[in-house]
């Protein structure tokens, strides 16, 4: 039997390039979206404690994906585009998308996926991010 083959749409940083490699090793993968992570953390106008707090847990989140990601996170093979945050449902990427093969879309890390994208590609999506799952119920 063929392996299934997908399209994945994720985030830019280590972690989800050294998944969209590691996906890459058990299917065929059509194409990647690598979309820029919106990184709340950075906002400006945390109370000091709290800025504090959060630059310590990604500095350290960002060390960790450095020692286990990083060898393993070359996306070179890929058809792979890149967007700012947002625009993976944008009409370009959805003619970009329109232009491959693929049985499922992978989610792993991007920024809501809505109408037209959800609608045009019902039953083939794929939440492997467990965080944002209850926002996929009700999308129109």
């Amino acid at each position: 039997m063929d392996k299934p083959s997908v399209l994945i749409i994720t985030g830019n940083e280590l972690r989800h390039r050294y998944m969209a490699n590691h996906i890459s090793r058990h299917l065929q993968v059509s194409g990647v979206i690598f979309e820029k992570k919106a990184n709340v953390h950075e906002r400006f106008d945390w109370p000091e404690a709290e800025k504090q707090i959060m630059q310590t847990h990604f500095n350290s989140r960002l060390e960790s994906e450095r020692y286990y990601f990083e060898k393993q996170s070359n996306v070179d093979h890929l058809s792979a585009i890149w967007v700012e945050t947002g625009q993976s449902n944008s009409e370009a990427i959805i003619e970009w998308i329109s232009e491959k093969t693929f049985d499922y879309i992978l989610l792993y890390g991007s920024s809501l996926i809505k109408a037209p994208l959800l609608s045009r590609y019902e039953n083939r999506f794929i939440n492997l991010h467990l965080g944002l799952l209850l926002y996929y119920r009700d999308w129109e």
